[in-house]
């Protein structure tokens, strides 16, 4: 392996992890959620704490069906650069392209496509006017431009719980990936929960088989052509 750019961080699982050089196989989704319920939205400024893990599972929630899994993992590089306040980002050079990078990765890992994401943008404003109006003081003064839900009552949970939660929905959004494409690899059927038959695009090998879920930290690699999905 050649000189990576930048310095690493050590994850929570003990993985080293280069946020200038991101690359899938040093993706954890144990190291993601239990980052994220151990970040605090509102960069703290809350009543009471509430995790960027419990914000993703709620937006998820109110997502359509087919970008639930988008919706919680739309923070996900957070766990490896921090939840800036939004009105710094733009000034501090470099973190907005940095935090790109890594979403990036992590959808690539996941076979997610990198552009839906557009589609958790709106879900993503209204959970955060829901947000400030049950956690922030003088929320009226922060004059958000969408408008909280009205059937929603924030209720924070503690970090183990919206750890745990995280992984759950995880798992269960995982288990409907038939016809996504994970790098070099497209998932073609179910052979029995959290195990899927795929094939590689590059030598059409279609017996390799894949396992999801709390499994997916693991690359996919084909025996007859030697490529892997890192």
């Amino acid at each position: 392996m050649g000189k990576r750019e930048g310095s690493w961080i050590q994850t929570y699982t003990g993985k080293k992890f280069w946020p200038l050089d991101p690359k899938c196989s040093e993706i954890s989704i144990f190291d993601i959620a239990h980052s994220l319920s151990l970040l605090s939205r509102f960069n703290g400024h809350t009543t009471k704490f509430l995790s960027v893990a419990q914000h993703s599972v709620m937006v998820s929630d109110m997502c359509s069906s087919q970008y639930k899994i988008h919706g919680l993992l739309h923070d996900a590089s957070e766990a490896y650069c921090c939840d800036i306040p939004s009105p710094l980002k733009p000034y501090i050079p470099g973190y907005l392209e940095i935090e790109e990078k890594i979403q990036k990765v992590i959808f690539s890992k996941y076979g997610l496509i990198y552009e839906d994401i557009k589609h958790v943008k709106s879900v993503d404003k209204y959970i955060l006017a829901t947000e400030a109006r049950d956690l922030c003081v003088n929320y009226e003064a922060m004059n958000l431009p969408n408008k909280p839900y009205e059937d929603i009552k924030i209720e924070p949970w503690p970090s183990e719980r919206a750890e745990k939660i995280f992984i759950e929905k995880f798992n269960k959004l995982q288990e409907n990936i038939i016809g996504r494409s994970f790098g070099d690899f497209i998932v073609l059927e179910k052979i029995k929960s959290g195990q899927f038959l795929c094939e590689c695009t590059r030598c059409y090998n279609s017996n390799i088989i894949f396992e999801s879920g709390l499994y997916s930290d693991k690359y996919i690699s084909c025996h007859k052509c030697k490529w892997e999905n890192k």
